[in-house]
């Protein structure tokens, strides 16, 4: 009895060890995927401009030679509209700096629709190279800038919402919020993610 009773102890030790390792593997894959590095949805943004358009964290400039298109927040999303003129209508959307540093595996999603005969606007990062949602940042690029081109015909619209960059990070980050007025009080809907705080951003 007292044999099968140690034998009985040792295979619990084992079988607690098994799970506690499976445990800390689990944690250690679930710290090393990835994390948010910034997002826009737009949630409690205002706003209508023929010519600039500022956001909490992103600038849009309308940039149609003789007309003006309509850049707008409708339904916590960004939408471009072309006015009435038979001409094609542009603008571009551009994010702030975003801190990319010590980050691996970086990619970007988002969502668009539009009005019949429009098209996705055009995407691209400042100091790296973009592979459809992958990223690949230059030797030594701690930042990027996320500009979206967009083009409409007369009448027609386009929308963009839910842009998130997304990275493998080493350290544990915290999110940050925007604080674009400065009263320390940050916008839930424009975060970014880091190691350190960055500027306009609290926690």
């Amino acid at each position: 009895m007292l044999c099968f009773s140690i034998r009985e102890s040792r295979a619990a030790n084992l079988c607690a060890i098994s799970i506690f390792s499976f445990l800390l593997f689990c944690l250690h894959v679930e710290v090393q995927g990835q994390s948010t590095i910034w997002s826009e949805d737009f949630t409690g943004e205002t706003g209508s401009s023929t010519s600039v358009l500022n956001g909490d964290q992103w600038t849009a400039t309308e940039t149609t030679a003789s007309q003006n298109g309509t850049m707008s927040i409708t339904s916590s999303s960004f939408r471009f509209t072309g006015g009435s003129p038979n001409v094609s209508y542009t603008c571009s959307w551009v994010s702030d700096e975003i801190s990319i540093d010590g980050y691996t595996n970086i990619a970007i999603s988002y969502s668009s629709s539009g009005s019949g005969g429009t098209s996705a606007p055009t995407l691209s990062m400042s100091n790296g190279t973009l592979s459809g949602s992958t990223f690949t940042p230059d030797a030594g690029a701690s930042v990027t800038v996320i500009t979206f081109s967009f083009s409409v015909a007369k009448n027609k619209y386009r929308i963009l919402d839910n842009v998130v960059l997304t990275g493998t990070l080493s350290c544990t980050p915290t999110t940050w919020y925007a604080d674009a007025d400065g009263d320390g009080l940050g916008d839930s809907g424009s975060t970014t993610s880091a190691c350190s705080q960055p500027a306009g951003y609290v926690a």
